[in-house]
């Protein structure tokens, strides 16, 4: 620990190669004081280095000099609280690094951020991401006074990169905040630099207006003799409207740059459009002498609101296109129908063919091409009186056959004379009676064959008998009741010796032997045990059921219920054209 003792000769010798940057114009040398519970190396090197620069260090704590300090430790903060007074502001608190900073300085650095004898704070952004720049940036605000562990709410000066976005927004938000500064990490050098604080000035930005004091341009008679006669070309008939509008003086002002309207430049369109809306009546008065003068016509080119009118664009005729299945839907063209005797017409190789498309009165399509010649071709026909009407001739035909929904279903096709595989040819041929057709496939009964005259063809519409109408059961089957009496009548009449033996058989217990029953029960079958062919109606339920491939079960069932075989195959049809949308 060195003492007060002026250094010797010897000691003062190895400073005569340094500045005694320690020392003032009089000679007299700054004090320093060392903070106790440093290293005692560090100490020794301190205590030489300050001599060796014309310093010199106290034991105790001067009234006016340094304080050599470890910041961040107890023993500053102690330091602090009780020597640092306003009426002592000539004793500054450093860093133990200040000596080695003047020394590289070659000056002694001054203490320039403090205020009222209390350090500036400071705060570093974290727009300043170089950690080796913000720990030297922080040794040089210290080493000149300065705190830089202040938060950005407390700090005085925010240093911040002013490379980055944040830095605007800094300024921004800050530059309403008095005693409160957004300064360039440069800003520190140049103040120590120059020994002194000079934050960034402040400019005057002008707010716009008049200023206070400040004459505005007079208009003159010059002025609205030009204005008149601006809205005398352009709106010369007030009736019109649009003289108060904004856009007739934006043209005005627009056309400053013309060197006949220089005069525009005298005021802005909002004093314009003002002068004449506070003068309106005394300048429609000089507005209609102009008019007269000129005698411009009404929409006349030149004039405001009149604009050129848009050329008239050509109407587009757009013929609609027709899906090309409905063009060949229903069309006859030549070359289609019959060819020979029976060809509708003999028609010359060049007559103009015309193709019919659509349906008849009765909704069904034509049968053939209905060929018809152009318009053009058509030769003119005289006109000529129709001959008297001759009295209606009513031809003795066979009376008309009533629909019977019961038996339409019988029309089918005739079956071979032979059977079928073999089958009994008799059988057949008694098929095909009922169908009306013969065992040579035309028209017409056989002559051999007889039908039953008892034979009932309109049984199906004739009204249920008395007993049927039993109150104890009822006309239809209702969920898991029991059958009303003529499906058990119609049952009885259907099912013969074979069947009972079957159903009987049926009645075990064995259930898997009931399901089998039950199938072969129910389900038609195109054959009888002894080979003569199924009852038509079994014979078409079979068939809807491998046209649509469905269960005979399923077929019969529906059929039961409903008692109309068009309506059970429209039903199928129905079901399996919906499972092929459904499932493809």
């Amino acid at each position: 620990m060195a003492n007060s003792v002026p250094p010797t000769q010897s000691q003062s010798a190895p400073s005569t190669l340094l500045e005694k940057i320690f020392q003032d114009s009089n000679g007299i040398a700054t004090k320093f004081f060392i903070q106790k519970d440093l290293p005692q190396q560090n100490q020794a090197e301190l205590t030489e280095a300050i001599s060796q620069m014309g310093g010199r260090v106290e034991s105790k704590v001067p009234r006016a000099g340094f304080i050599l300090t470890q910041p961040g430790s107890a023993e500053e903060e102690r330091l602090r609280l009780c020597w640092l007074t306003p009426d002592r502001p000539e004793r500054y608190f450093v860093p133990w690094t200040y000596v080695e900073a003047c020394r590289v300085a070659g000056s002694m650095l001054k203490q320039i951020f403090i205020q009222n004898g209390e350090p500036i704070k400071f705060h570093i952004h974290p727009s300043i991401a170089n950690m080796n720049a913000r720990t030297a940036l922080a040794q040089r605000i210290q080493h000149s006074g300065g705190d830089p562990n202040a938060t950005q709410l407390d700090a005085r000066v925010i240093l911040a990169d002013p490379n980055t976005e944040v830095f605007d927004h800094l300024v921004k938000t800050y530059q309403g905040v008095p005693e409160k500064y957004v300064e360039s990490y440069l800003w520190v050098k140049k103040c120590v630099e120059k020994g002194g604080i000079y934050y960034t000035p402040l400019v005057y930005k002008n707010p716009g207006g008049r200023r206070p004091g400040e004459e505005r341009t007079q208009f003159n008679e010059e002025d609205e003799e030009h204005l008149c006669r601006w809205i005398a070309a352009k709106i010369p008939y007030k009736e019109t409207g649009g003289r108060t509008g904004n856009r007739l003086y934006q043209q005005l002002v627009e056309l400053s740059n013309d060197p006949e309207y220089v005069w525009v430049q005298r005021h802005t369109w909002q004093s314009w459009r003002e002068r004449y809306k506070k003068n309106s009546d005394r300048l429609d008065v000089m507005i209609a002498a102009i008019v007269a003068e000129t005698k411009p016509a009404l929409g006349e080119k030149g004039q405001y609101g009149y604009v050129r009118m848009a050329e008239e664009k050509p109407k587009r005729n757009r013929r609609k296109t027709r899906n090309p299945a409905e063009l060949t839907r229903g069309v006859s063209v030549v070359g289609v129908g019959v060819v020979g005797e029976n060809r509708v017409g003999n028609l010359r190789p060049d007559y103009p063919l015309v193709p019919v498309s659509g349906r008849n009165d009765h909704g069904q399509p034509y049968p053939q091409a209905h060929l018809h010649p152009a318009p053009q071709d058509n030769p003119h026909i005289p006109v000529l009186p129709h001959p008297p009407p001759s009295p209606p001739h009513i031809p003795n035909l066979p009376p008309i056959r009533q629909f019977d929904p019961a038996l339409d279903y019988l029309n089918i096709p005739p079956l071979p004379s032979n059977g079928v595989n073999g089958v009994n040819g008799d059988a057949v041929n008694a098929v095909n009676a009922v169908n009306g057709t013969s065992h040579d496939g035309h028209g017409g009964h056989s002559a051999d064959l007889v039908i039953d005259p008892n034979l009932n063809q309109n049984a199906a519409n004739l009204p249920p008998t008395s007993a049927e109408f039993d109150p104890d059961f009822p006309a239809i089957r209702i969920g898991t009741a029991p059958p009303p009496p003529w499906a058990l009548q119609k049952r009885k009449v259907s099912d013969g010796p074979e069947d009972d033996e079957t159903r009987k058989r049926c009645r075990s217990n064995d259930a898997s032997s009931s399901g089998k029953c039950s199938l072969r029960g129910n389900s038609p079958r195109a054959y009888q045990p002894n080979g003569v062919p199924a009852h038509v109606v079994d014979q078409t339920i079979i068939g809807i059921a491998k046209e649509f491939r469905f269960t005979t079960e399923e077929v019969q069932e529906y059929y039961d219920r409903t008692g109309q075989m068009e309506a059970t195959r429209e039903r199928f049809m129905n079901m399996r054209k919906k499972l092929i949308e459904l499932f493809g």
